[in-house]
């Protein structure tokens, strides 16, 4: 290796031997030299390229978009690699290949979507000149394609299935992977319907993925759209099958199933604790049909189990229970507000007569239920309430109860094949925080249940303490 004070030395003496000669092994080793041990990476590459400018042959060419792309000099890369192309020939197998590996280095560098287009101009070039481009490369064009956001072209993309039946699920992925969400779900969703119906299995799909990414105005999207293929009552019925609980009486009508539509996205907005999101498609399921009970029981619950505005709650929950009277969530929904209402027990007439039933029958009553007797939410809420009415023993039994039954769905979920981590959390903190109300009572110290807004005293301002501290000397 040359020492620094001989590489000046050396470089002009490669230099001078590369103009007499006009070698291009010469000017190669030059500039190397001049980038590695001059530093003076910006004049070697500059020197390069305008050595290769204007030079006959497909490999000049390749060589000239290969020192760009190293380079970042964007624009030469892509003059350079659309040189390459042969007017009216083919390249060899060896040429191909390197042509193929810089123009994927092009999808690679197309950060903009100016600059993602220019990307997928160029293969299309080379497509339209008859090569035999790689798969991999046909991906990082339809990544290009997704980062403009050109969805005509994706869309024949998925007719032409220039990847196979999958060009479709690929394509969608390519939209995500650009961060595309409402044109991935559009796609996805024009996928899911046909002429003559809708692929269930990518309809089910589809729900999953508003439920995860989307939002209500791309639940409402693809109701429209599902309503001008007239297949609405097809994929309403489809996704109450594969995802909603006990069907709702009645005979659905056109705004039933668009609500079951809007619903079923909810229910895996919520599950997957996007809580703003599934409260948006809860209200548009309800806007489609205000009786849809499901709808607004699960509405109800998320906003009085945030402490939300109760008055909101209380008449989506009473329909919900009035609809649904012997479905154990229900109850324990309405016997929950009342608790966060601070009706613990029975209102009562002068005669005796109950006029309201309070959170104790109501949760008592879900807990007796067969789909209720095994869940640790409505035994939790049922010691809750106990506890709050001086029945101390009869609220740890409640609480012991809900502990063991999440045990053993922590041990069911762990021993599965393909365990949800998301939902094992969830159990755990469930699990952490009855384990805290039992030691405390273990402790004879009070437990810390759920807050009751009409029982309770409002909590401290969030910046509280903090503005207390700044004042402090």
């Amino acid at each position: 290796m040359l020492a620094q004070e001989e590489a000046e030395p050396a470089f002009e003496l490669l230099d001078d031997a590369a103009a007499r000669i006009g070698h291009p092994e010469l000017a190669r080793n030059a500039e190397a030299l001049l980038a590695q041990r001059l530093n003076r990476g910006d004049e070697a590459l500059t020197r390069a390229l305008d050595r290769l400018d204007g030079a006959p042959g497909v490999a000049r060419s390749l060589e000239r978009a290969e020192t760009a792309l190293l380079g970042g000099r964007w624009p030469t890369a892509v003059s350079a690699l659309r040189d390459a192309l042969p007017p009216g020939g083919e390249l060899i197998r060896p040429q191909l290949a390197r042509w193929s590996n810089l123009a994927f280095g092009l999808v690679r560098a197309a950060e903009s979507s100016e600059r993602a287009a220019e990307a997928a101009a160029v293969i299309d070039e080379a497509a339209a000149r008859g090569l035999d481009l790689p798969e991999e490369l046909i991906r990082g064009q339809l990544l290009l394609i997704a980062r403009t956001g050109d969805t005509v072209r994706l869309q024949a993309f998925v007719d032409e299935e220039v990847l196979g039946p999958d060009s479709g699920l690929i394509a969608v992925q390519a939209l995500l992977g650009a961060d595309r969400i409402p044109e991935a779900l559009a796609l996805l969703g024009a996928i899911a319907i046909t002429d003559d119906g809708v692929y269930e299995d990518t309809l089910a799909e589809w729900a999953r993925l508003v439920g995860a990414v989307g939002s209500a105005s791309d639940a409402e999207a693809m109701i429209e759209r599902l309503d001008e293929a007239g297949h609405t009552a097809e994929a309403a019925e489809s996704l109450l099958e594969q995802f909603s609980p006990a069907p709702l009486p009645g005979e659905p009508t056109p705004g039933r199933h668009r609500a079951n539509i809007a619903y079923t996205a909810a229910l895996v907005a919520t599950v997957l604790e996007r809580d703003g999101a599934s409260e948006a498609m809860y209200r548009l399921a309800l806007g489609y049909d205000p009786g849809h009970a499901w709808a607004a029981n699960d509405l109800g619950y998320a906003i009085a189990d945030r402490d939300g505005p109760l008055d909101e709650a209380e008449p989506l929950l009473e329909l919900a229970y009035r609809v649904l009277p012997d479905e154990s969530s229900t109850t324990d929904s309405l016997g929950w507000l009342r608790y966060k209402q601070g009706v613990l027990e029975d209102e009562t007439d002068a005669d005796g007569h109950v006029i309201r039933e309070g959170a104790l029958t109501l949760l008592l009553r879900a807990s007796q239920m067969e789909d209720g007797r095994e869940n640790p939410t409505i035994l939790e809420h049922l010691g809750d309430t106990l506890w709050r009415l001086g029945r101390g023993e009869e609220a740890r039994q409640a609480w012991i109860s809900a502990e063991q039954f999440l045990r053993r769905s922590a041990r069911e979920l762990a021993a599965s094949a393909q365990p949800n981590p998301r939902r094992a959390d969830r159990i755990n903190v469930q699990i952490r925080d009855l384990r805290r109300r039992l030691s405390d009572v273990e402790a004879d110290r009070e437990p810390a249940v759920a807050r009751s807004p009409a029982l309770d005293p409002p909590p401290p301002p969030e910046n509280a303490h903090g503005a207390e501290a700044e004042q402090a000397p």
